[in-house]
């Protein structure tokens, strides 16, 4: 008798541990798929997040720089593109938004007014009297120097890239 017993208490106890096995190995991995899915809508969920804000300060951005190249454009139409207003309105808009690195415009030669010759080689002005001022900060001030290398494939693919496509352009940052 004690052997029937035994055995049926052995083959209990082993059924019990398979049946016991197999529940914690469902709820394992359930709990495990559970978990994955949470973590991956959570990262999902913090990456169009980042996303939005990034794309908010983008737009943000290029917000101004319409509105400055339509101020701009407004004053060359009206025969009232003064050098020095554009400068300060650039200067201006830089001072008021200390996240932006720096802010330019370029206009190709004797666009703006027809007096680049008189320029040449002045306050945000090179060679070519070319109106391409580049206000930047630099140690917690506002400077201005001309822009370089707009010509200059690579170097210059800031300006070279929208000015070829007539496209707005957005570059790799660096």
């Amino acid at each position: 008798m004690k052997s029937i017993r035994s055995r049926l208490i052995i083959s209990m106890s082993i059924s019990i541990f398979v049946v016991l096995g197999v529940i914690i190995g469902i709820v394992g991995i359930t709990v495990r798929s559970n978990t994955l899915d949470q973590a991956y809508s959570s990262v999902e969920l913090q990456a169009k997040y980042s996303s939005e804000k990034v794309q908010q300060k983008l737009e943000f951005a290029m917000d101004i720089s319409r509105t400055l190249a339509s101020s701009f454009e407004g004053l060359k139409k009206a025969g009232d593109a003064d050098r020095a207003n554009m400068n300060a309105m650039l200067k201006n808009t830089l001072s008021e938004n200390p996240e932006f690195l720096g802010i330019w415009t370029i206009w190709e030669p004797n666009a703006l007014d027809e007096n680049d010759d008189i320029y040449r080689n002045t306050e945000g002005h090179d060679g070519t009297g070319r109106f391409i001022p580049y206000w930047y900060w630099s140690d917690g001030n506002v400077h201005n120097e001309p822009c370089a290398s707009y010509d200059v494939p690579g170097d210059g693919d800031y300006y070279l890239l929208a000015s070829n496509s007539g496209m707005e352009t957005i570059l790799e940052p660096f």
